[in-house]
């Protein structure tokens, strides 16, 4: 799976090595990444591929983090369309629960990019949540990638200005695609247009955000995905295992009693 996405990722852009000394430097990496992505469509380009977004949707204020597959602008119509690619080893759709869960991830890559593009993502955000220093000098590695971009600079705080302006002159997503390949052909089994609804992602992503935070108990999986259980790490001791199993235990005793 990763041998095939890195040689979509070569088609688009290089891979280079870039030393690190710092959470600073970690961050600045990921930034420049972005960078390159905004500037291809500033450019002229039309595809961007690996693209990092982050940021805290829908006022939770917890930081999330994605990359994006696939970007493709259509300079035309001033349009940008998000594409997830998921690989397969069957040759088969997979189940609604698991479409329901990579329309989730996707809804949410739109909203962190959308977010980005419409200034809600603040520099101080980031730094209070990473615990990194903005005005910390960068490492001379770093700095040197940047050059290459054309883009001068000391530190994260200097990096992100940048940034930050230059997505803003971009559109927010238009249209969401996911595409589902077989690992092994390399053929493409389906692809499907997601609708983004933002009521439904905000309602699940609060839903999701309130155990994170230890507000609410763990929900069992769908039906159809309990063979997900035996390679849960929590399976001896999970409650809801125990009640389905008791469920089905009674209502077994009931059909026998039936018969």
């Amino acid at each position: 799976k990763y041998f095939y996405f890195q040689i979509l990722e070569l088609a688009t852009h290089d891979i280079v090595k870039v030393d690190v000394q710092s959470s600073e430097d970690i961050w600045a990496i990921k930034m420049l990444n972005l960078h390159s992505a905004v500037c291809t469509f500033l450019h002229g380009g039309i595809v961007a591929r690996e693209v990092p977004v982050f940021g805290a949707p829908f006022k939770e204020d917890i930081l999330i983090v994605g990359l994006i597959d696939e970007l493709r602008f259509d300079p035309s119509n001033y349009t940008i369309d998000l594409i997830e690619l998921k690989t397969r080893l069957s040759s088969t759709m997979p189940s609604r629960s698991q479409r329901k869960q990579h329309n989730f991830q996707v809804s949410v890559y739109k909203t962190l990019f959308d977010d980005l593009v419409q200034g809600k993502v603040s520099k101080q955000f980031m730094a209070s949540t990473l615990k990194i220093d903005l005005h910390k000098e960068l490492g001379d590695s770093i700095r040197g990638h940047a050059e290459k971009q054309f883009v001068v600079i000391k530190t994260l705080n200097d990096l992100m200005d940048i940034i930050f302006h230059k997505i803003q002159t971009l559109t927010c997503i238009s249209q969401v695609f996911i595409e589902y390949i077989h690992q092994e052909s390399k053929q493409t089994i389906g692809h499907m247009e997601v609708e983004y609804d933002v009521i439904k992602v905000s309602d699940l992503y609060k839903k999701y955000v309130k155990f994170w935070r230890g507000n609410r108990r763990a929900d069992g999986v769908d039906i159809e995905d309990a063979w997900k259980c035996q390679r849960c790490d929590f399976n001896s001791i999970c409650e809801w295992r125990k009640k389905k199993s008791a469920e089905c235990e009674q209502r077994n005793k009931k059909n026998a009693k039936i018969k």
